[in-house]
């Protein structure tokens, strides 16, 4: 059954069904999907538990996730994709416990400082659902499958998205991007810029700070696309950047 998942996501994920509509669909009707996480680790090395949510409108898309890290170590965080201006702004929150989607809305949502700099990870808005496929609270559950599978799309068919930190977040913690000019060095990968790039179609340039993510992708059999194959210098290269080579 994970196996089956997989395909499913990464066969939506490609394009199969209509993105937009599809993921409006399923977010009037779908509940917060909960998941243990494929990418995300506990200090214990165990999988952050994830639960999201996924409101759709029609100037602006609200995606909200808890994630736990332990009994007493829960972040509440929130994604707004603004879809009236292009190219589309994602701005980013960690919000105080107790915050709900009304609070959000209605711009007084308490904002705690971020436990992390979110652009390490989103350098182009919200990111695909990637559930850990063999866990048992994901293993049969099919229909959260799909609707994970419609999501994704929803995701892939923004295009263009800037990474922004959300009105009035709370500076004392992490910053939302790192500084200084290592950080923010491009990554240099040409077989990657085919898409991760800062143009009208791009997913946005890849930075030194990416590194890590990008590794992610790369081990997990997630990028290069299928289709996208790479030169042996480029994949030198990309080995290179993944373990922090200059």
């Amino acid at each position: 059954m994970a196996r089956l998942a997989g395909l499913v996501l990464r066969w939506v994920g490609r394009g199969v069904l209509a993105g937009a509509a599809g993921a409006a669909l399923t977010a009037a009707w779908a509940p917060a999907l909960s998941f243990d996480s494929e990418e995300s680790r506990r200090a214990d090395g165990r999988p952050v538990r994830n639960e999201v949510r996924f409101v759709a409108g029609l100037s602006r898309d609200v995606w909200l996730m808890t994630q736990t890290h332990g009994p007493h170590d829960i972040d509440r965080l929130a994604i707004v994709v603004d879809k009236s201006v292009a190219p589309k702004r994602a701005r980013f929150y960690q919000l105080e416990p107790g915050a709900d989607l009304e609070d959000l809305a209605a711009g007084r949502a308490p904002q705690a400082p971020y436990r992390a700099s979110c652009f390490t990870c989103h350098v182009n808005g919200p990111r695909a659902l990637r559930p850990e496929l063999a866990s048992e609270s994901w293993g049969s559950a099919l229909r959260a499958t799909w609707i994970a599978a419609l999501w994704n799309l929803r995701v892939k068919t923004y295009g263009r998205v800037l990474s922004e930190a959300g009105e009035g977040a709370a500076g004392s913690g992490a910053p939302f991007r790192r500084a200084g000019a290592v950080s923010n060095e491009p990554a240099g990968l040409l077989g990657c810029a085919r898409c991760h790039h800062d143009g009208k179609l791009g997913r946005g340039t890849l930075l030194e700070q990416h590194a890590s993510t990008v590794a992610f992708m790369v081990r997990q059999g997630y990028m290069p696309p299928r289709g996208f194959g790479l030169s042996p210098e480029e994949r030198d290269k990309l080995n290179d950047f993944m373990n922090g080579i200059p």
